[in-house]
């Protein structure tokens, strides 16, 4: 695999994770540890990053891991590392970007930065493992211990606050017979040949009664175009509002491939509004590795209440703010369908028997809460089952119209140069 140097590091989303590059902590702050796992030459392991957050409101976090030359970092592709965020972490909201590169390491080897950021919550307390990087040893390694350095660790709160951290180092034991190995290299998918257009965000035709929850769908018609984030701002009437879950956050569910987590959120308009004072929402969608949107995908689902007191007819959402990205962080233009909202005064025919009498009802058993409100696991590029989901980062409530593209364009894979 050929790969190119980089001479600027990979820069976080301003408006998602603040930086922090701290030597050294005191004792009781944050940690995070790279793992220590043993391996025969030629063997690829699973390398582990586990957080012990010590009780602190963290919600994001990088690291650089270091390799000696004996140890090989595996990609899926030029610029993607081979790392999986653990799938039972917090699902629908942990979102894991990795970049594989070379630069001036502390040590003759190559090296991983990673970055991973929850949409809406902290991580739990005590030590648990946020995500996994795949390494090969090489077949002529010596039975030794090469270390794998940690630096460069930055935290963040959901407000974009730093936090005190230290990082500690990890090591793969080389150690036993050399095995045969040979790394998996998933297929490159080949886009379908067709003219790029404009693409189009658009929200399904929607009817109901007034009283009535349904749900609107958004889509991305990619339309051939190479899109990986988009923005846009939805006004919704007062008879078909955009529902709010109990925290007063928009009731909505980000699609399942590919992931959005960690870097994507939804805020009602104006910022800080509540209840019925809201009259839109703003929703940036990202996916958490800079990868097109295929045409037609999901991207999200938001719950809409049709008013008990609504008037038949015909009401709209209108769209504004439209802004997309290509993974390269490069502008690209965004048109909308806003679809409509049907609401009709027929109330569904009550069932009757076979004598023409009112039915019984059948009691049907309540589905068992998901822990995350209807979030789904999804497959990730590796075929680790992750997570995808919905949620408001607070840092998104407020940002202007180049907000996403300054956002999106600092989060894409940097240029590279020789």
């Amino acid at each position: 695999m050929t790969r190119r140097a980089v001479r600027s590091a990979l820069v976080l989303p301003l408006v998602l994770l603040a930086i922090l590059i701290r030597v050294g902590a005191a004792s009781g702050e944050i940690t995070v540890q790279i793992g220590t796992v043993e391996a025969a030459p030629g063997a690829i392991v699973a390398l582990p990053v586990t957080l012990h957050t010590n009780g602190e409101p963290i919600s994001g976090f990088q690291t650089d891991l270091l390799f000696e030359p004996q140890v090989t970092p595996l990609g899926r592709g030029e610029q993607r590392a081979d790392c999986s965020q653990n799938p039972a972490l917090l699902p629908g909201e942990l979102g894991l970007q990795s970049t594989l590169f070379e630069y001036d390491c502390a040590s003759d080897g190559e090296c991983i930065r990673a970055t991973a950021r929850l949409s809406s919550a902290t991580f739990p307390s005590g030590p648990v493992v946020v995500y996994s990087c795949a390494v090969q040893v090489a077949h002529d390694a010596v039975p030794a211990t090469y270390a794998v350095g940690c630096s460069n660790l930055g935290t963040s709160t959901q407000e974009g606050e730093p936090l005190p951290a230290s990082c500690l180092d990890g090591a793969i034991v080389v150690a036993g017979e050399p095995v045969e190995v040979t790394p998996s290299v998933p297929p490159t998918p080949t886009p379908p040949a067709t003219s790029e257009g404009t693409p189009v965000i658009e929200i399904a035709n929607l009817s109901g009664h007034p009283g009535d929850r349904v749900t609107a769908e958004f889509r991305l018609r990619s339309n051939g175009a190479s899109v990986s984030g988009v923005q846009a701002d939805v006004a919704f009437p007062s008879a078909a509002r955009i529902a709010a879950r109990a925290n007063g956050k928009p009731e909505c569910v980000f699609g399942t491939d590919p992931n959005f987590a960690g870097y994507s959120g939804v805020a009602f308009l104006p910022p800080g509004c509540t209840a019925d004072v809201c009259t839109a929402m703003r929703a940036l969608l990202i996916t958490s590795e800079t990868v097109p949107i295929s045409d037609g995908t999901l991207v999200m689902s938001c719950t809409v209440e049709i008013a008990a007191d609504a008037a038949t007819g015909v009401y709209a959402f209108v769209l504004s703010h439209l802004e997309a990205s290509s993974p390269t962080g490069v502008a690209v233009p965004l048109d909308a369908n806003p679809g409509t909202i049907t609401v009709t005064d027929s109330a569904p025919s009550e069932p009757t028997d076979e004598a023409g009498q009112p039915a019984t009802p059948t009691a049907t058993p309540a589905a068992e809460p998901s822990a995350n409100e209807g979030q789904q696991p999804v497959t990730g590029a590796a075929g680790a089952e992750m997570s995808s989901g919905c949620a408001v980062d607070p840092g998104h409530r407020s940002f202007g119209s180049s907000g996403f593209l300054l956002a999106i364009t600092l989060f894409a894979l940097r240029r590279r140069r020789k």
